[in-house]
């Protein structure tokens, strides 16, 4: 018996249907759309703030746009491994091993701005003016006419101007680089969700497109309804969307540690229940355990 599985049944006995309620598919299917959020969260939560956090690293123009190159190149040896995975050693243990991978990888994005701090320097404005550069409640204006700077804040007094050297350390973008990377290794989860919902819900074609609907509907809401909240964070630190995502990946794994079920234990308890409905004397039909070919 594996970790996966010994530990939940230690710690609830009478399953997941005693303790939520719910058949074990239904649990199993929420449990997808959970691991479904994560990987929504490493792009829709946190993209609205990758420009700034950026520039932010220090991360020309060509260098932010990598961000996304990297993340979705590495995302298509994902959707190869991932499903192998599965075929191997279950869909439960693919699942917590891609919630954890995500989870490292916002970590690391989080704190590439640790890697990437410079001189802080503070200009004196005089008359309004610095390097003969008019001093504005626009700071974002000024900065190309200030050589050397960027990132500034003026003072509440208006007697100074706070701001960021420029010292050309690119060890923030390189670690943002690797941490964008980690996460698109680990986030080809898709095909293996998919598959799996469809193994659990047919015969039953009606339930299978409600589920796939559903998890075409949590990407599509993702992408509109997490930006705002993300740039609604972001005020407090650029870097918090990564730290919330970390979160919401370690709340998966929880999630699906103790109450994800891989398809051939749900059909098994589906049988015995039906048995169990049956009169004394009578066989219940074999369950069928619907298996996507693995992968060749």
């Amino acid at each position: 018996v594996s970790c996966t599985t010994a530990v939940p049944v230690f710690l609830f006995p009478r399953g997941v249907m005693g303790v939520l309620g719910l058949p074990m598919d239904q649990v199993a299917f929420i449990a997808c759309c959970v691991v479904n959020v994560v990987d929504l969260m490493g792009t829709s939560f946190t993209g609205p703030v990758l420009v700034p956090y950026g520039q932010q690293l220090g991360a020309t123009t060509s260098e932010i746009a990598s961000f996304q190159t990297v993340r979705f190149a590495v995302a298509v040896i994902s959707i190869i491994w991932m499903p192998r995975l599965a075929d191997r050693k279950g869909v439960k243990f693919t699942m917590i091993l891609s919630t954890i991978g995500s989870g490292v990888a916002y970590l690391i994005q989080a704190f590439a701005k640790d890697f990437a701090e410079c001189d802080s320097v503070t200009l004196r404005v005089i008359d309004g003016f610095v390097n003969e550069t008019r001093i504005t409640n626009d700071t974002s204006a000024m900065v190309p006419s200030l050589p050397g700077v960027h990132q500034c804040e003026l003072h509440p007094s208006g007697s100074s101007l706070n701001c960021e050297e420029l010292c050309g350390v690119k060890t923030g973008v390189y670690v943002m680089l690797a941490g964008r990377a980690v996460a698109g290794f680990f986030g080809g989860t898709q095909p293996v969700l998919r598959s799996f919902v469809t193994a659990v819900s047919l015969p039953d074609f009606k339930l299978l497109k409600f589920r796939l609907t559903v998890l075409f509907a949590c990407v599509q809401a993702g992408n509109f309804a997490l930006a705002p909240i993300s740039g609604a964070v972001a005020v407090w630190g650029l870097h918090l969307p990564w730290l919330i995502s970390a979160c919401s990946a370690g709340f998966a794994v929880i999630f699906a540690l103790f109450f994800f079920r891989n398809a051939d234990e749900i059909k098994a308890a589906q049988a015995a229940k039906l048995k169990d409905a049956l009169p004394a004397g009578t066989e219940a039909p074999p369950a069928k355990v619907v298996t996507p070919a693995p992968v060749s």
